[in-house]
């Protein structure tokens, strides 16, 4: 899944106030409908308690090889309430107003055209995908353009095959795609949920 990072996350990360492996790193399920993400969000206490889906699980399993964090894929125990649309990663330290938000992961991934596309075109030019997409999912470029991919792509793929674009697409206009089996949106229903993390991992530090 496509992840961003806050941006004083971001600083915390590199003066090594956050250490992914040794601190107490934690996951929760969010209900977009009560949390936007904000970039500039810093503490655990900006995001709503109503937001926040089940108990917050501790992650495991963490790793950093070759530049990329990961771990293994969490599972939250009994939940019930608000249907949820996105994780949220932070560290624990004792209380909301001192935990650092580090990552937001909606499911979605940013989808940049490389090269322009013209009305008709059943193909668009794009900078390497982050993660697979499926056939049928939609993309609403940023200029008011939206394709439907007709096959699926898989990630590092470098084009995209779409039914016939209705309009033209302008190079560097982007769009948000629905990264394929991501599990979101998840109705709690009161058993167990497991989020299955990226196959490319949930951060990755280097190209």
């Amino acid at each position: 899944m496509a992840t961003k990072v806050y941006t004083p996350a971001t600083k915390k990360l590199l003066d090594g106030d956050i250490d992914l492996l040794v601190d107490d790193i934690r996951v929760v399920l969010i209900d977009v409908a009560d949390y936007t993400f904000s970039a500039s969000h810093e503490f655990l206490s900006s995001v709503p308690s109503g937001a926040r889906v089940g108990t917050p699980q501790t992650l495991s399993g963490k790793t950093t090889n070759n530049g990329t964090f990961d771990a293994t894929d969490p599972v939250f125990p009994s939940v019930t309430g608000d249907p949820c649309e996105a994780l949220l990663y932070y560290k624990h330290v004792t209380n909301d107003a001192d935990s650092p938000l580090i990552l937001y992961n909606d499911g979605k991934q940013t989808v940049t055209c490389a090269v322009s596309a013209s009305g008709g075109a059943t193909s668009i030019v794009v900078d390497a995908l982050a993660e697979n997409m499926a056939s049928g999912t939609t993309l609403a470029f940023s200029g008011g353009t939206t394709a439907t991919l007709s096959s699926g792509a898989t990630a590092g793929a470098r084009s995209v095959a779409v039914n016939a674009l209705s309009g033209p697409v302008a190079a560097n206009e982007t769009a948000e795609g629905a990264v394929q089996n991501t599990g979101f949106p998840i109705t709690p229903n009161g058993g167990n949920i497991t989020v299955t993390l990226s196959s490319s991992g949930i951060l990755r530090l280097v190209p």
